[in-house]
């Protein structure tokens, strides 16, 4: 679990712990911890070993390498980056959208291709990245939020194309996609 940090990650860590899964969350070596932070830091603690906890920065490929060939084999890698500011087009500082582009869009990519060959040798195995309606339609009061996630989809039919001709036959193209919104849940 990547960015178990941002408040959609620490629900994934929530969840998936609750459903027997053993997580390995990593966590921005950010200076600045949130209350998400705390939240998956108290999440791991309370696991009974279900869970670990790394602190790692998201951009430094060979940092989460490193922790890949720790971990050895995995099913699954779920990428919960999460930068999102109010504003228009207009109002949104560079500063901003460079941190958007880096959060949502960069730091996915660094992440998965850190832990593809994890994921190569632990098969069946899949990638998740955590998008929004939003990166799909677009919304104008948070301009470089769903921009950036929506450059995020077109990673993701990207990767789906040159990582699935590695997979066996019957598991090409069987994603499952799911979007959670304000507790609602499309499949």
């Amino acid at each position: 679990m990547v960015a178990a940090d941002s408040a959609v990650g620490a629900a994934c860590v929530a969840h998936f712990l609750s459903e027997g899964a053993a997580v390995t969350a990593l966590a921005s070596s950010s200076d600045h911890p949130g209350p998400e932070r705390r939240q998956a830091v108290e999440l791991v603690a309370a696991s009974g070993g279900a869970a670990e906890l790394y602190d790692v920065d998201f951009g430094d490929v060979d940092a989460l390498r490193a922790i890949a060939r720790e971990l050895g084999p995995i099913r699954a890698l779920v990428n919960a980056h999460f930068a999102l500011h109010v504003a228009g087009v207009r109002e949104t500082p560079m500063t901003v959208w460079s941190e958007a582009i880096r959060t949502n869009l960069l730091d996915p990519v660094a992440s998965t291709q850190a832990f593809v060959p994890n994921l190569e040798q632990g098969r069946p195995s899949s990638i998740g990245h955590v998008g929004s309606v939003d990166g799909l339609l677009g919304n104008p009061l948070v301009a470089a939020y769903p921009t950036t996630k929506g450059c995020a989809c077109a990673v993701d039919t990207v990767s789906a194309g040159e990582l699935a001709p590695a997979r066996h036959p019957s598991q090409l193209r069987g994603a499952r996609w799911s979007c959670r919104e304000h507790g609602g849940r499309t499949d």
